[in-house]
């Protein structure tokens, strides 16, 4: 741990990152300025990757091939996007940038792992010595010994209230339950699943034209706001206490199937070009 040049102490954090993921990119984009030092990135490969039309084949036969579609979609208009993006970050500071070009200008090094919990892994992060790790939409499940290599433990954000809405794509299943609201928390990772100390979790109201997209983008803003607020208590040696939760209120969302995802597009859309562009060229408002 540091201290940055206003004298705020500053924790020594590793981010593990989902290339391709917004949720990761607008994270690394709204922590690296905060009471972090990113002294490393470990970066996952996209379940789907739009340069080369692959989709691994495990996620794709729970999901059928309609979101595989959708997913090759998605991801090319980001890319585009991006691509005008850094076009634009030439001639002008502070804008959004895609992680792989935030970590460049700010001489981040660069893991690319398949398992995050193979030994290259353990040893990079042993490597940068980090007081924190955050898992930042990291789609892999992080193991013990990972979770005992820095000083303080291993940070998640993770996009949904818990323990009500524990697993994967909580941003799809709280509409797909048609929920009022949304939800976004902040836990130490253990040896389970989404089980670790709760220290910190916000909701936020869902409107009927939202898209599961939106919703990913809001847990992000807001878990990374929830983020700060705990690592500025770390930073100068306080004891964030842990949210006591009911484990009878805990349920568990596993990737959904063909059928949830048909009933799905029924009712709504599943993202919006100018969603995409509005992040990317105008920024990120830490109060959205």
């Amino acid at each position: 741990m540091k201290n940055s040049a206003s004298g705020s102490p500053r924790l020594r954090t590793v981010l593990l990152y989902s290339r391709g993921h917004l949720g990761s990119a607008i994270v690394f984009n709204l922590l690296h300025r905060q009471e972090l030092e990113i002294v490393g990135l470990v970066r996952a490969s996209p379940l789907f990757s739009a340069k080369t039309g692959y989709m691994h084949l495990g996620p794709l036969k729970k999901t059928g091939i309609r979101l595989g579609l959708m997913l090759f979609w998605q991801r090319s208009v980001e890319l585009m996007t991006y691509a005008v993006a850094v076009l634009l970050s030439i001639v002008r500071k502070g804008g959004f940038l895609p992680g792989w070009l935030l970590a460049h200008r700010l001489k981040i090094p660069v893991l690319s792992c398949k398992n995050v919990n193979d030994a290259s892994v353990l040893d990079f992060l042993q490597e940068k010595q980090p007081d924190i790790i955050v898992s930042a939409y990291f789609h892999q499940i992080i193991r013990s010994p990972l979770l005992k290599i820095p000083r303080l433990g291993v940070l998640n954000i993770h996009p949904g209230w818990l323990p009500n809405y524990r697993g994967v794509m909580n941003y799809f299943w709280v509409l797909q339950n048609e929920e009022q609201h949304g939800g976004v928390s902040v836990h130490w990772i253990d040896d389970g699943i989404d089980t670790g100390a709760l220290l910190a979790r916000a909701r936020f109201l869902i409107t009927p034209q939202m898209t599961q997209q939106q919703v990913l983008m809001k847990t992000a803003i807001l878990g990374s706001r929830l983020l700060q607020q705990i690592v500025r208590r770390l930073a100068h040696g306080e004891a964030v206490p842990a949210i006591t939760i009911s484990e009878t209120d805990a349920h568990y969302y596993s990737m959904p199937g063909p059928l949830a995802f048909d009933d799905y597009f029924r009712r709504r859309r599943f993202f919006r070009i100018r969603n995409i562009l509005r992040v990317i060229f105008h920024g990120i408002k830490r109060k959205s």
